[in-house]
Order: structure tokens, then C-alpha cells, then sequence
């Protein structure tokens, strides 16, 4: 609880490239304490983070029970699916740019805070269709290249 304070008054301090460096070294923490996966909010650079994983872990065997780098949940906005102002273009491309930025592999493609009630369930549903029908493509793509 003491870190959590600690952070979060950190966190309202420092300039935003120091929050940033300071949310990637507790990204790189929860690594080396071994978790296989580590969640990113919506203000996570998920770029950033998936490049310090996978340096960190190439310096050093990973303690995650795969042996694998730590892999990423998250960070879709949760707005994309807002009744009010959300979208179908809005979900497709917020589907399209996390693929696009740090790929499908050791990637649970989530939302990056949770549901709060003010989202359109058809919007959810062509979110989670979107997340099977891009990823199924571009993994399509690389078992046939592989052959």
C-alpha cells in the first residue's frame, strides 16, 4: 500500500517523462518477480513497454513460468465503446493500431480500465469480434508465409 501511495504522488510530481520512465520500471519490476503477464492502463506507452520487456529479458533469463519475456494486457481506451461517442470505425481502429504497434504474441488485447457501464453492448461484442477476426488474420498470415 506504502509503494501504491508513494507512486501515485510520484506520479503527480514529476513531469510526464518521468512518470513514463517511473510506469516502465514498475512494468520491468513486476517482470522480474516473475509475472508472465503485466497489464498496461490507457496512458501506458505499450510500444515502449513491450521494447523494455523484451530488452530486459534478453539480459537476463526471465523468472516467468513460461521462461518467456513477460507479455502485455491491455490498453484499449474504454471511450471507443461509449454509448455516446463511441464507434464501430473507432473500436476497428483502436483493434488495428494495438496489433499494428506491439503485434498478437504474448498479448491478451483487453481494454486498459475496466467496464463502466456507459458502453454500448454491441459496441463490446464488435470488440471482441474485431480482437478474434484481426488477430486470426494476421496469424493466418504468418503460418502461411512460414510454409
Amino acid at each position: 500500500m506504502r509503494v501504491a501511495t508513494k507512486t501515485k504522488s510520484q506520479q503527480k510530481t514529476k513531469s510526464r517523462y518521468n512518470t513514463r520512465r517511473l510506469t516502465l520500471t514498475l512494468i520491468l519490476d513486476a517482470r522480474r518477480c516473475g509475472y508472465d503477464i503485466v497489464t498496461m492502463d490507457t496512458k501506458t506507452d505499450r510500444v515502449a513497454s513491450r521494447k523494455a520487456l523484451s530488452q530486459d529479458a534478453a539480459k537476463s533469463a526471465p523468472p516467468t513460468l513460461s521462461g518467456k519475456a513477460s507479455g502485455v494486457q491491455g490498453n484499449i481506451d474504454v471511450a471507443v465503446l461509449h454509448e455516446d461517442n463511441g464507434s464501430v470505425e473507432q473500436v476497428e481502429e483502436a483493434v488495428s493500431s494495438l496489433f499494428a504497434d506491439i503485434g498478437t504474441q504474448n498479448l491478451i488485447a483487453n481494454l486498459g480500465e475496466g467496464l463502466t457501464g456507459k458502453e454500448s453492448p454491441k459496441l463490446v461484442k464488435h470488440l471482441v469480434d474485431t480482437i478474434h477476426s484481426k488477430s486470426e488474420a494476421i496469424m493466418g498470415k504468418k503460418e502461411a508465409a512460414a510454409k
